[in-house]
C-alpha cells in the first residue's frame, strides 16, 4: 500500500465530503483510515456508504482525546496505517482531482525524500476557492520550510505527505495543545534529513468555516495556545543544532525565534480577549510570557477597534 490517507474525524458537517475526494482519486494505491473522536455526532452512518470498500476503515474511540488533545487521534489513525506515505486531512477538508498520482509523479522525479508537499488552496463552506496559498520552489530543505512559514506562507496538515517510517520514528504527529503549531512541526521534523519537493498544482483545500478549531478562542483554549508556543520555542532550540550542515535559514529561525513566539502569542491572546473583566484577570494572573503593560494594550485595542 502506497498512500494511508488518515482522517481523524468528530465533525459530521463535511465528512462526506472529505470521504468522497478520497474515494474518486484517480489513483488506486490508498487505504482510507477513519476514527471517530467519540464524536456526539453519527459519524458511522456517514462511513458506511464507503465502508463495502475494503481499502476503508472505520473505528470509534470508547473516549475521545477531545480538542485539547486533538493530535492523540491523529497518531490514533497513524497506528492503524499500513501505507509508505501517509496524509492526515481535516475531516472538513478535501483532496482535490489528480492530487494521489500526481504525488505518483513527484515521488518518481524525487525519490527518496521524506516529506512531499501539494498546492493547498483555501476553500469556503460551499467548496468555493477564497484564497491560493501560491508556488513554492521545486525543492526546499527544512530550515527553508519553517522559516517561510514563519513569514506567512500558508499551510495545514493535510498538504504534506510524509513517510510514515520517518514520522514514527520521530514518535508521529507532534503534540502540542489544540494542535497549535503541530502540522508545522511535524512538516519540519519528517523533512530534517531529506528536506521537501513541492508540487505547484493545488491539490488540497482547507476549508475555512466557523465552526474549525483554529477559530475557538475561549479562555481555556487560548491559554492552551499560549502553551503551546512555549513548548514550540523549546522544540526549535533543540531542533536547530540537528539539522543537517548547510540548511538554510538556520540563523535566521534562532535570531528571530523569540520575536516571532511573541507575535504569534500576541495575536492569540487578542483573538482570545473578550470586553468581559474577569477574563483580562484572568490573562493576566496567567503565565502567558506576555508582560502586564502587553495585555492590558491588546485589552483595550480589542475592547475600543
Amino acid at each position: 500500500m502506497r498512500y494511508s490517507i488518515l482522517v481523524p474525524a468528530y465533525k459530521a458537517a463535511f465528512l462526506d465530503g472529505c470521504l468522497r475526494s478520497v474515494i474518486t482519486q484517480d489513483c488506486d494505491d490508498w487505504e482510507l483510515v477513519v476514527v471517530d473522536d467519540a464524536s456526539p455526532d453519527d459519524l458511522r452512518s456517514i462511513v458506511l456508504p464507503y465502508l463495502s470498500d475494503p481499502r476503508v476503515s472505520y473505528r470509534r474511540n470508547a473516549v475521545g482525546y477531545g480538542a485539547a488533545s486533538v493530535v492523540g487521534n491523529w497518531n490514533e489513525c497513524l497506528r492503524h496505517a499500513s501505507g509508505e506515505f501517509v496524509i492526515c486531512m481535516g475531516d472538513d477538508d478535501v483532496l482535490l482531482p489528480g492530487c494521489l498520482s500526481r504525488y505518483d509523479s513527484l515521488i518518481a522525479t524525487h525519490p527518496g525524500r521524506d516529506a512531499y508537499h501539494t498546492r493547498i488552496v483555501v476553500i469556503d463552506a460551499t467548496g468555493a476557492v477564497i484564497e491560493d496559498g501560491g508556488e513554492r520552489p521545486e525543492t526546499e530543505d527544512a530550515g527553508e520550510v519553517l522559516w517561510r512559514k514563519w513569514q506567512g506562507r500558508r499551510q495545514a496538515m493535510g498538504d504534506w505527505l510524509l513517510r510514515r517510517s520517518t514520522l514514527m520514528a520521530h514518535g508521529g504527529f507532534a503534540y502540542f495543545p489544540y494542535g497549535w503549531a503541530s502540522d508545522d512541526v511535524t512538516a519540519a521534523m519528517t523533512a530534517t534529513n531529506t528536506g521537501v519537493a513541492n508540487c505547484n498544482i493545488a491539490g488540497y483545500g482547507f476549508r475555512r468555516h466557523e465552526q474549525a478549531l483554529t477559530r475557538a478562542y475561549s479562555p481555556e483554549q487560548t491559554l492552551g495556545k499560549l502553551e503551546a508556543w512555549d513548548m514550540v520555542a523549546q522544540w526549535v532550540r533543540q531542533w536547530l543544532p540537528t539539522l543537517p550542515s548547510g540548511t538554510r535559514h538556520t540563523t535566521d529561525i534562532n535570531q528571530d525565534l523569540n520575536k516571532y513566539i511573541a507575535r504569534r502569542k500576541r495575536g492569540d491572546l487578542y483573538h482570545g480577549l473578550t470586553p468581559s473583566p474577569t477574563t483580562i484577570w484572568r490573562y493576566l494572573r496567567a503565565d502567558t510570557g506576555l508582560c502586564a503593560p502587553t495585555v492590558l494594550a491588546l485589552y483595550l485595542k480589542r475592547l475600543f477597534c
